[in-house]
């Protein structure tokens, strides 16, 4: 990873699903356009994400953008890499429908003096989460926290309702979730919990998950 101590500097081409880290930076989806942005080479260095796994041998993991924990990483395990060629993010769609289907185990997290237990967890470290929507309106890649949402309870009903609302709205709804903003906490489970890092399955629970100030140096438009 180009961290911020070399002269390595990270030029983004949008060619992935969502491209949200892209959509974050303001880079727009055109690859000619991406490119012209990596050569005109202006900098910011943002802040990164680092979750390391307690109870396994697992290599510690980064995130640039977000991370999640529980109903959409399951879904992440369980998208079909073949039915995802042919019909692109809707795969994730069917994926989530299965994890649904799954029994929804407590989380707990532990920041500081304060302790959260939820059904669902998310973590940005931008404010963008499945695409361009704002679940994270108050995150900033350069502030040196994370913004948690912890979500209480997951059923088919509040994931309904809350995906219309995202749909129309772009945001996420009041009810059954908490936010908080932290730069180190510790998330454990009884029984296996999945974890994702920017839409990649990572590893389970227990981890403890900080954020390193300024670690990436990444090109951005001139006017980011």
């Amino acid at each position: 990873m180009p961290t911020a101590s070399t002269k390595v500097r990270l030029g983004i081409l949008p060619m992935g699903t969502m491209n949200v880290f892209a959509r974050e930076l303001g880079i727009p989806p055109k690859i000619k356009t991406a490119w012209q942005i990596i050569l005109a080479g202006a900098e910011k260095q943002i802040d990164v994400g680092k979750v390391e796994f307690l109870h396994s041998n697992r290599a510690a993991r980064y995130f640039v953008q977000m991370a999640g924990i529980g109903l959409d990483a399951r879904a992440i395990e369980l998208v079909n890499l073949r039915l995802k060629q042919y019909v692109g993010p809707l795969a994730y769609i069917v994926a989530l429908i299965k994890a649904m289907r799954e029994p929804h185990p407590e989380i707990k997290a532990t920041l500081e003096n304060s302790h959260y237990t939820a059904q669902f967890v998310l973590i940005g470290n931008g404010q963008r989460y499945g695409g361009s929507y704002r679940v994270f309106p108050e995150a900033n890649l350069t502030d040196g926290q994370l913004d948690l949402c912890l979500f209480h309870r997951v059923n088919f009903y509040w994931v309904l309702v809350s995906g219309l609302k995202l749909l129309l709205t772009g945001k996420v709804g009041r009810n059954n979730v908490t936010r908080v903003k932290t730069n180190t906490l510790y998330i454990t489970s009884n029984i296996r919990v999945p974890v994702q890092v920017d839409g990649e399955a990572a590893g389970e629970l227990p981890v403890r998950i900080s954020v390193i100030p300024r670690m990436l140096r990444v090109l951005v438009p001139p006017s980011h």
